[in-house]
Parts: C-alpha cells; structure tokens; sequence
C-alpha cells in the first residue's frame, strides 16, 4: 500500500503533504483540515507579533480574555474547585501561538490571578491555607509543563509543514 492510498477517506483523496510522507499512521482527514486552519491563524498571529512587545500583547489578550471568562463565569461556577478553570486555554493558546516566554508570562499572571482573586480569602495572599497552596503549586506545574509541551509541538508541526 504506497502511503498515499492511506490518505483517502469515503471515496475522496487527499493531497496534503503529510499524506504522501505517511508510513505508519493514518491520521483522520479532519486532522489535517484543521491543522491547516491552525497552521494559517498561527502564521497571521506571528505576523501580528512579529516584534517582541507584540508577541507579549497577543499574549495579554489571552490573559485577559481568560480572566474576564473566570469573572464571567463566576456565579456559574461552584465556588471551590474551579479558580483556574478558564487560565488553561490562556496558556496553552499564548505558548503554541506567540512562544514559550509569552506562555510563562501568561502562567505567571494566570497563577497570581486565581490566588488573588478565586482563591478564598479572596483579596489576600498572606492568608492562603495550605491545600490551596498544594493546589496553586500543582497549577504552577502543570501550567509550565504544559507551555513547554505546546511549544515544542508547535515548533514540530512548524517543521512538518516546511
């Protein structure tokens, strides 16, 4: 079976590049629909954010949006268990779209927002207990993780398609 014959899908075929280098995995003909979709707004926000400072302001409208959703959200929400709710998405769309540094900076406020702001007391830092501080500290880890994760994605998937 030559590794084109892999890429068709109810009688149709599909030309994408990555079709003809298959060799061991059929991947859904959505994929690449939606890798190509990904692949075109990613390259319209690095032009957007071709300078530093830009890249960082595409990263803030993440944020932002991602607190504003937890605002939002809030009477919806039950009030224990889901301060970092809406911070996940931020992160993971700034460290894939716009870079690692912008992604961390997005955890960093991402973190420093939910302890503040969801986490009661709400208001105060100082008066944190201590299973919230296991929670922010697992939130910590697995946000910078996750930054590392997607960027190194992104990056492969940038390859992939040269």
């Amino acid at each position: 079976m030559a590794p084109s014959d892999r890429c068709s899908g109810g009688g149709k075929r599909f030309s994408h590049p990555l079709c003809r280098r298959a060799t061991s995995s059929v991947l859904p003909p959505m994929m690449f629909y939606f890798s190509e979709k990904l692949q075109s707004l990613s390259s319209s926000l690095k032009k957007i954010g071709k300078s530093r400072p830009g890249r960082y302001l595409i990263a803030l409208c993440f944020f932002s949006a991602a607190l504003w959703a937890r605002f939002a959200l809030g009477d919806v929400l039950p009030s224990k268990g889901f301060p970092f709710l809406t911070f996940f998405p931020a992160v993971i769309l700034s460290a894939y779209f716009v870079g690692l540094w912008p992604g961390v900076m997005v955890s960093l406020l991402s973190i420093f927002s939910a302890w503040y702001f969801f986490i009661e007391p709400s208001g105060s830092i100082a008066q944190t207990s201590f299973p919230d501080r296991i929670a922010l500290g697992f939130f910590t880890i697995v946000l910078l993780v996750d930054c590392v994760i997607v960027h190194v994605t992104g990056k492969q998937i940038g390859r992939a398609h040269v």
